[in-house]
């Protein structure tokens, strides 16, 4: 029988973030990648966003493997929450596990994985089908691409990467692996398009080092470099440089030391460990002699780094002093914009000699530009082409860059699906099936999994655009008298200064609003309650032009 091929994506397609790839062989189910994305700040009170899982739940058993690529949330981070209902081996290098069970740590997410842990170069077999690793170079260490063999051919899965034959040892592509999977007929040939529409390669814009470099050498005081807890290359490379310059590493806390020793264990000491020391040494040191280290996943090293700059962090013995020189080594995008701003105006808050950030075309993430993608493209030759993990633009870009190629890859054979699109493949080619896989988001929200509430959305940014303004008092149905309040509180809506004109009209507003109901016949609460959210939404827009949320609660004498 031959194998007939579906390929689909729950997340990812005309997105950034969430990836989720599936490849069904004769009903085996291989999930490549299961990842999260940032909430933007309309989603208040949100975590972050994993894709539904409908489709992979409903064929649980059908699946033989989940296969992470990478130690990247946008990579792993929605696994936890499909795991415990669709249990399947998780193949993946050491590195990656490590990112995978801090991740659990820091959502607070308790489970237990069945790991298959691979060398990046491993070759297993699963469900009867040749399963092949090869490295590629990003920003965690030890990430690969996956060749799925099938009887037409392989599928080949390649997300982020970039084409550099002189990085680090376990940040480099193996060429010579790439090469033997190419050697045999490539079916279908995935790549990420993040960076399709910038020309050239990558490199070298994804190196920190060299731009940051003369400030280690040459700063006059303590360097404090704040980098994101899953760009491990460049904290690496921001490590040496301290090694080079004689600086003395100090972690900024526990978190940022817990995930240096952890992955400095699988390296063998490359950064040793004589150069670390503690923040006690922060003041006795001579500056000239420290870098001090911030980490953190996600939104939450934009958080440290606001309380750090406003002197409301934790650890006081840290202080930004004159000489000093703060380094923003983070990438910028759209999800993090306004928080790196607001990270960076907290800093220049203080006396601080040097601010160093980034724009965003000036330090990369490392995934593939033009350049990269077409040397992936001529190394495999794929019989058909699908452009992965991008907006719709990005994917339209990567495929065009096929295309242009001249290589056999037309509009025929490249395909770029939509989130839940499905390609068939079987003995006459490819198409686009007309089922389509039910596909959406869940929202993050603490311990709790969901679709999203569009009232509770609208009530949070009310909270966090406008503020809230609570009432309360109690009334006695038999005397028809206030017995307690009003008292009003708010939160968010005006500073302290301006507030008391405002607090006495609001007063006066709820009192004639329950003095007017206690004199009908039976009075109601809930109308008094009613009543006076009206008045004051009515007269609170008028004046701050806000539209805060009002929770009124009268209750009756017992």
């Amino acid at each position: 029988m031959e194998d007939n091929i579906r390929i689909f994506h729950l997340g990812g397609q005309d997105e950034v973030g969430k990836n989720l790839t599936v490849v069904e062989i004769n009903g085996d189910i291989f999930v490549l990648d299961c990842g999260f994305k940032l909430p933007d700040k309309s989603k208040h009170g949100i975590d972050f966003i994993i894709p539904r899982f409908d489709y992979l739940i409903e064929h649980k058993s059908k699946i033989k493997a989940y296969i992470l690529t990478r130690g990247n949330d946008i990579a792993l981070a929605g696994l936890p929450f499909l795991i415990k209902r669709a249990p399947a081996p998780v193949i993946c290098t050491d590195i990656t596990r490590i990112f995978l069970e801090s991740f659990c740590e820091y959502a607070h997410a308790k489970v237990e994985f069945d790991f298959d842990i691979i060398e990046p170069s491993d070759v297993r077999m699963i469900a009867g089908r040749k399963i092949r690793f090869f490295p590629t170079a990003t920003n965690t260490p030890r990430s690969n691409g996956v060749a799925i063999s099938t009887d037409k051919g392989n599928i080949v899965f390649i997300d982020d990467f970039v084409i550099d034959n002189n990085c680090d040892n376990g940040y480099i592509s193996n060429s010579k692996a790439m090469a033997d999977i190419a050697s045999e007929e490539t079916l279908l040939l995935m790549l990420d398009s993040f960076f399709s529409e910038r020309p050239g390669y990558t490199i070298p814009s994804f190196k920190l080092a060299p731009l940051i470099e003369s400030s280690f050498k040459d700063a006059p005081g303590r360097i404090y470099i704040a980098l994101e807890s899953l760009d491990i290359y460049n904290i690496e490379m921001a490590s040496k440089l301290a090694f080079k310059y004689g600086r003395k590493i100090i972690f900024f806390d526990e978190g940022t030391e817990t995930l240096y020793k952890t992955v400095n264990k699988f390296y063998k000491e490359r950064i040793p460990t004589k150069n670390i020391a503690s923040i006690d040494d922060a003041l006795r040191l001579p500056p000239k002699e420290v870098a001090i280290f911030i980490t953190g996943f996600g939104t939450r090293i934009y958080h440290k780094i606001s309380l750090f700059g406003c002197n409301e962090h934790k650890d006081k013995r840290l202080k930004l002093l004159p000489d000093d020189t703060f380094i923003m080594g983070l990438h910028a995008s759209n999800s993090t914009e306004l928080l790196a701003s607001e990270a960076v105006d907290e800093l220049y808050h203080n006396d601080v000699a040097k601010i160093i950030y980034f724009k965003k075309n000036e330090f990369l993430t490392m995934h593939p530009s033009e350049e990269d993608l077409k040397t992936m493209i001529s190394i495999f030759r794929p019989k058909y082409y699908v452009p992965i993990n991008g907006t719709y633009k990005q994917l339209l870009s990567n495929a065009m860059i096929a295309v242009n190629m001249n290589i056999g890859l037309t509009y025929t054979n490249i395909f770029i699906l939509d989130n839940g699109m499905v390609l068939d493949i079987d003995q006459k080619g490819a198409f686009i099936s007309k089922e389509k896989v039910l596909t959406g988001e869940l929202y993050v929200d603490g311990f709790n999994i969901g679709l999203g509430d569009l009232k509770t959305m609208e009530q949070r940014r009310t909270l966090g655009d406008d503020g809230v303004v609570v009432i309360g008092a109690v009334v006695s149905l038999e005397t028809r008298k206030i017995t307690y309040g009003p008292d009003i509180q708010t939160r968010g809506l005006v500073y302290v200064k301006e507030s008391e004109s405002l607090l006495k009209e609001l007063e006066r507003l709820s009192l004639n609003a329950i003095n007017e109901e206690l004199k009908c016949a039976q009075p109601n609460l809930k109308n008094i309650e009613e009543k006076i959210k009206d008045d004051l939404f009515k007269h609170i827009k008028r004046v701050t032009t806000k539209s805060p949320m009002i929770i009124s609660m009268i209750n009756k004498e017992k």
